[in-house]
């Protein structure tokens, strides 16, 4: 559902841009009504993560996905943040479950759990490709360069402006993406 993904993109900028009280609250009610008409199969507490999660499964119907996350407002970390990592751990994941040609092991989890002093996110996915890390990160190689793309720079990004930490792995055929970010009290 590109036009579907394209408008919440949209949406994004122009919360971006809005400075007045009066006109981004109206524009939240509309957003909230239109990602209401979604049917939303995932909710998280926090309507702009909702929209991304909802976006991004809607849009790629042949992975089966399993979806763990609640989110408050005390979290600390800024919507556009989060979203950011959402979306670029899931675009990884997805771009490597689509290389699997028996669809009933494309699968991908996303946990995002929150206690008293961390928010956790994990991604993992079914993979069958060789990944080569280093200090605890994937690495290009020759073959896979989605590792080498913006998305594992912005989350890294991303998560150093809160003080976080990134770590993947891979065993037994399950690659794992974990991201630590200290609560802010």
């Amino acid at each position: 559902n590109r036009e579907l993904r394209h408008d919440m993109r949209n949406h994004i900028e122009i919360l971006e841009s809005i400075h007045h009280d009066r006109d981004f609250l109206n524009y939240l009610d509309r957003v909230r009504k239109d990602v209401d008409e979604l049917g939303q199969r995932i909710k998280t507490g926090n309507m702009f993560l909702d929209a991304c999660l909802n976006t991004k499964i809607e849009s790629n119907n042949d992975i089966q996905f399993e979806v763990s996350a609640f989110v408050n407002d005390e979290i600390g970390i800024e919507d556009k943040d989060m979203c950011a990592l959402v979306f670029n751990m899931l675009d990884n994941a997805i771009e490597s479950v689509v290389k699997i040609k028996d669809r009933q092991k494309r699968l991908i989890s996303l946990h995002v759990i929150q206690d008293k002093q961390f928010i956790r996110i994990r991604t993992e996915n079914y993979c069958e490709e060789n990944v080569q890390f280093q200090d605890g990160i994937p690495i290009t190689t020759k073959k896979d360069k989605r590792f080498h793309g913006y998305g594992m720079k912005s989350m890294k990004k991303i998560v150093e402006k809160y003080g976080g930490s990134v770590m993947a792995g891979k065993a037994n055929n399950w690659f794992e993406l974990k991201i630590l970010i200290p609560m802010k009290h």
